[in-house]
């Protein structure tokens, strides 16, 4: 089983991103670029669907792709393709191949699905295209990461809290009828983890230092395992306060709190 991931270093948000076919003029695609819900791309048609990025020139490595809060169904696919020149062309670096957009049975009653995929660093990337096929209507998608994960060399200790939150409220009636006005909701993670080297303190407080409450980032606790067990403990996010961080005896102490999207 692998340690908790994170990747913080999003180099989608600093591609020229293009989309073909266009995006529908309410649904741009830079809005994969933005963390706000309701900055939604949306595809145009039901024809496969090509998200490009390019990075003119600059290259990046990359090994992890999030595909967040989009509307495909298990039978959809998305494919993630690498390229060594900045104009898509090129032997590919990496090809993920058209893979399904979710495990049936996992998202059924969320309302919305995401795909987040791990594989081996991948140098020299100058540009990259996702290609997705949807089936029952139009792709949309609010945001998209790419880039590197930093991996803890320990796991959270035990107390992972991982709590469902909202902005409903609830009240009751003077007949003693319990009422709920129903907000959006979201989930937050919650937890404690030690490092023992200075090398992994100094990687650690830096993703702290980098995002502070402002980046958003990918985090996982359970990267590769599948299942509810990876759905639930996986959130695109921001720091509620950045970590804070305790010297202890012959190790570091990290605590922190994650607020989803």
């Amino acid at each position: 089983m692998s340690n908790l991931r994170i990747g913080y270093l999003n180099y989608a948000d600093l591609a020229t991103l293009t989309a073909d076919p266009v995006a529908t003029t309410t649904g741009p695609v830079t809005y994969l670029q933005s963390d706000a819900r309701g900055d939604i791309f949306e595809a145009t048609t039901l024809a496969s669907q090509d998200i490009n990025g390019t990075w003119d020139g600059d290259e990046y490595t990359i090994s992890q792709m999030t595909v967040w809060r989009h509307n495909l169904v298990p039978t959809d696919t998305i494919r993630l393709i690498l390229y060594p020149n900045a104009d898509w062309t090129g032997t590919p670096l990496y090809d993920s191949t058209a893979l399904a957009a979710w495990s049936s049975g996992l998202f059924n009653t969320w309302g919305w699905c995401f795909a987040n995929r791990y594989f081996a660093p991948v140098a020299g990337v100058k540009s990259f295209r996702i290609t997705v096929a949807a089936s029952t209507g139009s792709f949309q998608a609010a945001r998209l990461f790419l880039g590197p994960y930093t991996e803890a060399p320990i796991n959270p200790a035990e107390g992972f809290i991982l709590t469902p939150e909202t902005n409903a409220r609830q009240s009751r009636s003077e007949g003693g009828s319990l009422r709920s006005i129903v907000k959006a909701d979201w989930r937050s993670a919650a937890f404690d983890m030690m490092v023992k080297t200075e090398a992994y303190r100094a990687a650690w407080y830096e993703i702290g230092r980098y995002c502070n409450i402002n980046k958003s980032f990918v985090a996982c606790a359970y990267p590769g395992e599948g299942g509810t067990v990876e759905r639930d403990h996986t959130i695109f996010g921001k720091f509620e306060k950045a970590p804070g961080m305790k010297i202890a005896t012959n190790r570091y102490d990290f605590s922190m709190k994650i607020l989803e999207l």
